[in-house]
């Protein structure tokens, strides 16, 4: 099988928060998005994140409600749903006004890429909440019930495997742990090590000890805690759990370059360029980073990795939301030439 078969190509958007009517194509293997501020940048990674999760409804449904918990950072105690009535529909007239904030309601959304064609509608009713919806042909409507809250909320439905969303500080230490088995089932700890050390040498290796991510300190000659750690070395921890986490799958970074200085930025491309290339990952990251696509542009010249673009939104003298799509000679061009990348 070609190992870039799965990878997406091309996106059409309609009514999706503030994508109107939206087309992009010729997406690589790894994609750098850049833009203004609230251009739409993390808005085009949730869709193209709904859209891969069309396989099948549960699947769908739960990357719609959990891009409103990242937008929104929504959580609430699990053990409130096993309370009274009451509570139950607090809890729901909650996350139907998160959710119509995030998606406008009696309003079809529609996402259509080489893969998956999904639609949908929510609907505000007196009783709470219906979303009606199509995913490849195959219609259905349904009041979002407390009990599918539930089932979503506690992790008893998922998104498909091999699809991640991420902001690269943004994960708790339960996820770390579970995305760090599939490291150690790829055999991969000492490149683990071997690349923090290489950004800190202070660093000697990575563990869970007592269910808490810890790195091992030369100079304190201890294991210490993430949480004592700067924000550089968890994201970089946390990107490189994540490649190793979705073979022949798809990555989704926001704000990619979060915590980690601009002299370190070469590293961390390498590491992208070649681990993505090694699992066949498709990533799509965003940056508001001018050192960031600089790094991106150097990187890929350096290992003459072909398979990038820079996607780069903007909008036209009609106020319409568009994207150049930068394929790997365009990018090494402007950036050598020093034009501006960042948006219009």
């Amino acid at each position: 099988m070609d190992k870039q078969e799965h990878f997406v190509k091309n996106i059409e958007i309609k009514n999706f928060k503030c994508f109107n009517n939206f087309k992009a194509e010729g997406f690589g293997r790894v994609n750098l998005i850049g833009g203004k501020n609230n251009v739409g940048k993390t808005t085009l990674l949730e869709a193209l994140y709904i859209n891969l999760n069309g396989t099948e409804k549960h699947y769908f449904l739960n990357s719609l409600f959990r891009i409103i918990q990242k937008r929104d950072n929504f959580f609430f105690d699990n053990n409130i749903l096993d309370k009274n009535m009451i509570e139950f529909y607090k809890i729901l007239f909650t996350i139907k006004s998160h959710t119509l904030k995030n998606y406008k309601s009696n309003e079809v959304n529609y996402i259509s890429s080489n893969h998956h064609q999904v639609n949908f509608e929510f609907k505000d009713t007196f009783t709470g909440l219906k979303i009606n919806y199509q995913i490849d042909n195959k219609e259905c409507n349904e009041n979002i019930a407390i009990s599918l809250l539930k089932d979503i909320f506690r992790g008893r439905i998922k998104t498909e495997d091999n699809i991640l969303f991420v902001k690269p500080i943004g994960l708790y230490n339960e996820k770390i742990i579970e995305l760090f088995a599939n490291v150690q089932l790829a055999d991969k700890e000492n490149k683990l090590n071997n690349f923090l050390n290489l950004f800190d040498n202070d660093i000697r290796e990575f563990k869970i000890i007592n269910q808490e991510p810890k790195v091992y300190s030369k100079n304190l000659k201890d294991y210490i805690s993430l949480t004592q750690l700067g924000d550089g070395i968890k994201s970089l921890i946390n990107i490189f759990i994540s490649i190793y986490s979705v073979k022949d799958g798809y990555l989704f970074i926001d704000e990619i370059e979060s915590g980690i200085h601009y002299t370190k930025l070469d590293e961390l491309w390498k590491l992208i360029l070649n681990i993505s290339k090694e699992q066949s990952v498709q990533i799509f990251a965003t940056t508001h980073s001018k050192e960031c696509i600089e790094s991106y542009a150097r990187v890929s010249k350096e290992l003459k990795d072909e398979d990038i673009t820079f996607i780069e939104l903007g909008k036209n003298k009609k106020d319409e939301l568009k994207a150049m799509i930068y394929s790997y000679e365009w990018l090494i061009d402007e950036i050598e030439q020093n034009h501006e990348v960042r948006g219009w």
